[in-house]
């Protein structure tokens, strides 16, 4: 049984090295989303987006399913998730169909080298 790096054992009776394999797999995945979410972050700061509170609250309700999956290491999932976004006017500039491609492609990319 594998154990966690805690030294706890694992939930589930699995091999260290597939589990070890799989954390790999899961810390690389959080870390590029935590990447990801900053990058989308200091854009949109750096353009703005605080004067513009309605502007945030939509945005965050827009995206709260895609921010959901890709914190837990779902990135196929937030993918698809993105790919449901309606955007409206009252997100421009800060979340376009445009930009949504554009995370989409970064998702793809880390997806790719995982």
């Amino acid at each position: 049984m594998a154990v966690n790096p805690d030294g706890t054992p694992t939930y589930f009776n699995i091999s260290q090295p597939v589990y070890n394999q799989c954390l790999a797999v899961m810390n690389s995945a959080q870390a590029a989303w935590i990447q990801m979410v900053a990058e989308f972050g200091a854009e949109n700061l750096a353009t703005g987006i605080s004067a513009n509170p309605a502007a945030i609250t939509a945005i965050g309700l827009a995206l709260s399913q895609v921010a959901q999956y890709g914190s837990q290491g779902s990135l196929w999932t937030a993918y698809e998730a993105l790919g449901q976004v309606v955007c409206t006017p009252a997100m421009e500039p800060w979340l376009t169909p445009a930009r949504i491609a554009w995370m989409q492609n970064k998702l793809i990319s880390v997806i790719a080298g995982l």
